[in-house]
C-alpha cells in the first residue's frame, strides 16, 4: 500500500516558524531514511530491472520510487517529532528559537535525538546559528518569510511558453510563490484559459498573454 505522508506546506511551516529569531538549517544524508527501509519480497519485485548481467531488484528502498519521498518524510517527522523547535521537509531539518539559548537548547536535544536513531546530516552543507535562513525555497527570519531573490530571478527570466506544457511548467513554478503574490488566482487567469482544451493555444496569443 502506497505511504500518503505528505511534506509541509508553505502555510504549515510559516506557522510553526512564527516569532522565531534564531535557526539552524540542517541537510540529512538521504541514505539514512531511504537505504535503511526494507523492501517485502512483493515490493523487491516491483523494482527488478534487467542489466547485462541478468536480472536484478531492489531489496531496501531505492531514491526515485513514487512513493520514496513520503516515506522518508514519515521517517524524518518520527524523528524529530518529540523535538521542540524542529522541523522537516523532506532532507531539510529547521530548527528554531525566539531566543539563543532556547535555540541552542533545541538544537542539543535535536542532534541527541538523530544521534539515537543514527540520522546523519552532511556537515559541508549545515548551517548553524543563523539570523536568517533560507528554507522550502523562501527566507525566514524574525519579521517573518520572504520571497528568495534567486527563485524570484528565476521566474522573470523565463522564457514565454510556447505550448502547453510550457505553460503548464510556468504556472507551476509562479503557483510555488502564492504566499508573496496578492490575487495570484486573477493575475493568472487569463493564462489558465489557455489550459482549456477548447481554447486555441497559438504561440503569439500565449506569448501576449505572458508578457502581460
Amino acid at each position: 500500500m502506497r505511504c500518503h505522508h505528505k511534506t509541509p506546506t508553505m502555510e504549515e511551516l510559516l506557522h510553526k516558524l512564527s516569532g522565531a529569531k534564531f535557526f539552524s538549517k540542517l541537510d540529512a544524508k538521504k541514505k539514512n531514511g531511504y537505504w535503511s527501509v526494507k523492501l517485502d519480497r512483493e515490493s523487491q519485485l516491483l523494482t527488478t530491472f534487467n542489466s547485462p548481467f541478468g536480472r536484478y531488484c531492489f531489496r531496501r528502498m531505492p531514491f526515485d520510487l513514487v512513493m520514496s519521498q513520503n516515506i522518508f518524510q514519515q521517517r524524518m517527522d518520527m524523528i524529530i517529532e518529540k523535538c521542540t523547535g524542529a522541523l522537516a521537509s523532506i532532507d531539510d531539518v529547521i530548527i528554531h528559537g525566539k531566543t539563543k539559548e532556547e535555540h541552542d537548547l533545541n538544537l542539543r536535544n535535536l542532534m541527541e535525538t538523530a544521534r539515537t536513531a543514527g540520522l546523519t546530516f552532511n556537515s559541508s552543507t549545515c548551517a548553524i546559528d543563523q539570523e536568517q535562513v533560507k528554507f522550502f525555497g523562501a527566507i525566514f527570519d524574525r519579521n517573518g518569510i520572504h520571497p528568495d531573490p534567486q527563485k524570484v530571478e528565476e521566474i522573470k527570466s523565463l522564457p514565454s511558453p510556447i505550448n502547453i506544457t510550457e505553460l503548464q511548467k510556468v504556472l507551476g513554478i509562479i503557483t510555488y510563490m502564492a504566499p508573496f503574490i496578492p490575487r495570484l488566482s486573477d493575475l493568472t487567469a487569463s493564462l489558465r484559459e489557455l489550459l482549456r482544451k477548447d481554447t486555441m493555444f497559438g504561440a503569439i496569443a500565449t506569448r501576449s498573454h505572458c508578457k502581460k
